[in-house]
């Protein structure tokens, strides 16, 4: 059974994949709603919070190429930090 709180997380995560998708077209607004996305995934656990501010840095950059690549490699950054694999959106298993 899946939890709330990896429901959430899923949900965020889709939507800021959804921001980055739609950002390779156009700069993307930068709104509440794309800021609480990050502060609730930032706040699952301790981590860096580089690739969070990254994110929200690279939303409005008017070089397309730029935007793109940032926020892609902003949100693999995020996924790494939860341990959360970004195809599935699963916890990842540790590597021992």
């Amino acid at each position: 059974m899946v939890s709330t709180q990896e429901r959430l997380q899923v949900m965020a995560l889709e939507a800021l994949e959804q921001v980055a998708l739609e950002a390779r077209n156009q700069p993307i607004e930068k709104t509440k709603a794309i800021a609480t996305c990050l502060a609730y995934l930032y706040s699952l656990q301790p981590c860096d919070r580089w690739p969070f501010y990254e994110f929200w840095k690279w939303l409005g950059n008017p070089d397309k190429i730029m935007r793109s690549s940032n926020l892609s490699r902003s949100l693999n950054g995020i996924c790494e930090q939860l341990g959360i694999d970004r195809q599935t959106k699963r916890k990842r298993k540790p590597i021992r």
